[in-house]
């Protein structure tokens, strides 16, 4: 039986803070140490500026590993916009790959900004990027079956946040129901779905005719179906007055 001991020799490190000259040895690890960065500041970064190391290696003959992803990637606040719109520097997160280590090196550092936005730690889970991370399988899963059970949007937001500590929207649900809707029909859509009925129809009854935008009046309940001779208008099957 394995010991404490080895199980935390088996967990994986923890990647170093940002901060100037940290270094990463994958994308992967980047990111972790960018969501601590997120979750102290309670800031959303978004990647505002970069290139692939798949590019890169191609435009210059490089072999910088793919694990890395980006050559150079900058990573802003969410609420800072394209560069074109903005003079002053934002807070922002600078990483290129080294030469030397060919790991990805942090190059620049600016936490001390002033954010036009609220930077509260209980807003940060509400963005829509960190709600996605936080729908793991199986909340969806739980989600998809309490749908199943037609729970109501509202309580099933209530029962997220209570019970499992997950801040979604009513927009995240509706995501979930039009996927779980999908799924169900094998990825058709509703006028696919609806077509296919009509050909199984017409199928059934070779003879039938399908009449699309127009409204079908017919006789009253215990009348019987008149013929097109007796009507002034056919395509009405409106009975002619009998004199």
């Amino acid at each position: 039986m394995p010991s404490v001991f080895s199980k935390l020799k088996e967990a994986e490190p923890c990647p170093p803070d940002i901060r100037k000259g940290s270094s990463y040895s994958s994308f992967a690890e980047e990111e972790k140490a960018m969501e601590k960065f997120e979750i102290k500041n309670s800031v959303p970064y978004v990647i505002n500026g970069s290139k692939l190391v798949k590019t890169y290696n191609s435009q210059h003959g490089t072999d910088y590993p793919e694990c890395l992803k980006y050559f150079r990637a900058k990573y802003t606040c969410k609420h800072y916009g394209p560069p074109p719109t903005n003079t002053v520097f934002p807070a922002s997160v600078i990483f290129q790959a080294c030469p030397i280590t060919r790991k990805l090196v942090v190059n620049k550092v600016v936490e001390k900004h002033v954010h036009n936005h609220e930077t509260e730690p209980d807003d940060l889970p509400k963005y829509p990027e960190k709600r996605r991370k936080n729908m793991d399988p199986d909340l969806i899963e739980e989600v998809e079956n309490l749908i199943d059970l037609n729970v109501e949007p509202t309580r099933l937001l209530d029962y997220l946040e209570t019970f499992k500590n997950k801040s979604l929207t009513a927009q995240d649900i509706a995501n979930i129901k039009l996927k779980l809707r999908k799924t169900k029909k094998n990825g058709r859509t509703d006028s696919e779905e609806f077509f296919d009925e009509l050909e199984n129809l017409l199928q059934k009854d070779p003879g039938s005719k399908v009449i699309y935008g127009a409204e079908y009046i017919g006789c009253d309940e215990g009348e019987e179906e008149c013929d097109e001779e007796d009507c002034d208008d056919p395509s009405t099957n409106q009975r002619k007055e009998k004199t």
